[in-house]
């Protein structure tokens, strides 16, 4: 991430340990917010006005409203196409604008690019779709050496961490080491993803709006 950040075009937070990831939550605000209801796992149409500190999936993007309240076709439109549409805007001209504060700050004018660290899931696919010509790197470290570093780790702090925690046994656990690796072989855009062999992280740099 420092060895990125030195790059004109690229702006990036200066400080130890380089990872702000505002982009990815305003994509996982995107995400969540525009998912159809779920009532028996995420909000409710009922109290929700009273927690302060969650909000999940739109309670009335579910098919009890649309099928019995509000079944004109045009609601399903709002929620299926200009709800979605407005809230990726939203979204995206948050995370651009947050952005142009780091040029700001260190007069760059140079910049097209924001960089951040992202974990997998929904993000990469989201980013694909919202920006223009994304650029993505994926970082893959050896699963040796991630089992090697890994139990190191988890003797020094007395701890099991990094899917120690998810099996029995060592041999389990070199094996879901190994699998995780294959899977993010498979990630990204066949064609436009580049791939190091390093570390099992994904940095993702993508164009910001003027």
């Amino acid at each position: 991430m420092h060895l990125l950040s030195q790059h004109h075009a690229i702006t990036s937070v200066s400080h130890y340990p380089y990872e702000v990831r505002a982009g990815v939550y305003w994509m996982h605000m995107l995400n969540t917010l525009t998912s159809p209801g779920n009532h028996a796992q995420s909000t409710t149409p009922d109290g929700f006005e009273a927690d302060l500190f969650h909000i999940g999936h739109c309670p009335y993007f579910h098919p009890y409203y649309m099928d019995q309240v509000a079944p004109d076709t045009r609601t399903r439109d709002f929620f299926g196409k200009d709800y979605i549409n407005q809230l990726a805007t939203f979204c995206q001209e948050s995370i651009d604008h947050y952005y142009d504060t780091f040029d700001h700050q260190v007069h760059n004018s140079e910049s097209i690019y924001f960089m951040e660290k992202v974990m997998g899931g929904q993000t990469p696919y989201l980013y694909r779709n919202i920006y223009q010509a994304p650029k993505e790197i994926i970082l893959i470290r050896d699963c040796r050496d991630m089992y090697c570093s890994s139990k190191a780790f988890n003797e020094k702090r007395a701890s099991a961490g990094f899917g120690r925690e998810w099996v029995n046994n060592d041999e389990e656990w070199i094996e879901f080491l190994y699998n995780h690796t294959a899977v993010s072989l498979q990630d990204g855009d066949p064609g436009k993803t580049k791939y190091i062999w390093y570390g099992m992280k994904t940095l993702f740099l993508t164009h910001t709006m003027p």
